[in-house]
């Protein structure tokens, strides 16, 4: 791998904790998926002051899509200066309950 990918990941380790301390509060657990609005739109608002696009898209008719509990997804988009490859990330915000 990379030495400058791992220095970059380690110099951000603090970043990196809080950011998951801030995502585990979020009660995201599914069934229900009670806070996927707030979740996506905490990641949405960050990407955002990174310089991305972003939108959320409702996952309607999905499983578990309910009103109530409405299936949230960030997309979010950043275009680079110049042609090449890009990189994509696929990810999820809900969770298992625990044990």
């Amino acid at each position: 791998m990379d030495e400058r990918l791992l220095k970059a990941v380690e110099d951000r380790t603090d970043d990196l904790v809080a950011l998951t301390a801030d995502l585990i509060r979020f009660p995201t657990v599914n069934p229900p998926g009670e806070a996927y609005r707030p979740c996506a739109e905490f990641l949405g608002a960050r990407l955002k002051k990174l310089g991305f696009e972003t939108e959320f898209i409702r996952a309607e008719g999905a499983p578990g899509d309910s009103d109530r509990y409405p299936r949230v997804n960030v997309v979010a988009r950043f275009d680079g200066r110049s042609p090449g490859p890009c990189v994509h990330f696929n990810s999820h915000i809900d969770v298992v309950e625990a044990g």
